[in-house]
């Protein structure tokens, strides 16, 4: 009887071992003698539960901060040849890009005498803009139904897929991110609702058939040889003439459809707010996240990320 106590003991945490040790070889992509042994329908569905489970223990970290939350706040001076400006900075309590595996911390927006604050993974708050005066923030959670409508758990743990951006125009608030439009397959996309304090009630606004997988490989050679690249999304937003706005769609890695006419990705496009019809504005662009709008001089300006730190302004 101890025998076979010994060996459900010794074979459980042998298991346990395991479970922990492929997670960790999975996300180093590193292959072993034991790691080819398990199929990889395994190695998948082991790496998807400790994600799961890792994640939401660290998200009910994050969010216990917040009520425990007083901002951590420096100030300073910067003297130029004629001014001096005092500038104040205010820590937010969230995991920084690196800790949160470059997951975008947060996105800001002003509305009258607001702000608000859009988190990477989806979370909105806000405060009054008169509080970066004071010593205190006082952050107001803005409940939606977001979950309702991304259902990629990918989206609301660690990583690049997230919200690529914030708009709020015309009471109406808009977000960029990253979709998975079928499975396994990825575009940018927008997502509005009728700005509100109380409950954001999202809706699709913008959204495309065209989407990119790991499949596409074959016909478009990427840039780099890994996985779909959620940081080459784009997904800046800015307010454009005629009732359109303007809108930053990366190449997510396949490089070549920037300069392909008959794709989406690469490009910068103007979109109808009503009829929601597109226009391409400008193609040939990896990853534009700046982006703005000159009404006066109508020049639109934007920041191009180069491949090897050799960034731009068109």
């Amino acid at each position: 009887m101890m025998r076979k106590y010994k060996f459900f003991l010794f074979f459980f945490i042998f298991l346990f071992v395991l479970f922990f040790w492929g997670k960790k070889s999975i996300e180093n992509r590193k292959m072993t003698f034991i790691e080819s042994l398990i199929p990889n329908e395994v190695k998948f569905a082991l790496k998807k539960a400790v994600w799961n489970i890792t994640t939401q223990i660290n998200i009910h970290k994050i969010k216990f901060k917040y009520l425990l939350f007083k901002a951590q706040i420096k100030s300073y001076e910067v003297k130029s040849r004629s001014n001096t400006y005092s500038i104040k900075t205010f820590q937010l309590p969230y995991l920084n890009i690196y800790e949160a595996k470059f997951k975008p911390v947060a996105y800001l927006e002003q509305y009258k005498n607001k702000i608000v604050i859009a988190f990477g993974y989806g979370d909105f708050y806000s405060f009054e803009k008169k509080d970066i005066t004071s010593d205190n923030i006082n952050l107001k959670k803005i409940k939606s139904n977001i979950k309702n409508l991304i259902k990629n758990d990918d989206f609301f743990s660690y990583g690049p897929m997230s919200i690529r951006d914030l708009l709020i125009l015309d009471n109406k608030i808009f977000f960029s991110f990253v979709k998975e439009q079928t499975s396994g397959c990825y575009n940018t996309s927008i997502i509005n609702a009728k700005f509100n304090l109380n409950y954001l009630n999202f809706s699709e606004f913008f959204s495309y058939e065209e989407c990119l997988s790991n499949k596409n490989i074959q016909q478009h050679p990427r840039e780099l040889k890994e996985p779909v690249q959620f940081a080459h999304s784009g997904g800046r937003m800015v307010s454009f003439k005629n009732e359109k706005i303007l809108l930053t769609i990366g190449d997510l890695g396949f490089m070549l459809l920037a300069q392909d006419k008959n794709s989406i990705f690469g490009k910068i496009i103007s979109i109808d707010l009503q009829s929601k019809d597109y226009e391409i504005i400008s193609m040939g662009s990896r990853n534009a996240q700046g982006l703005y709008y000159d009404k006066d001089e109508n020049i639109i300006i934007f920041t191009e990320h180069g491949p090897y730190g050799g960034d731009e302004i068109n």
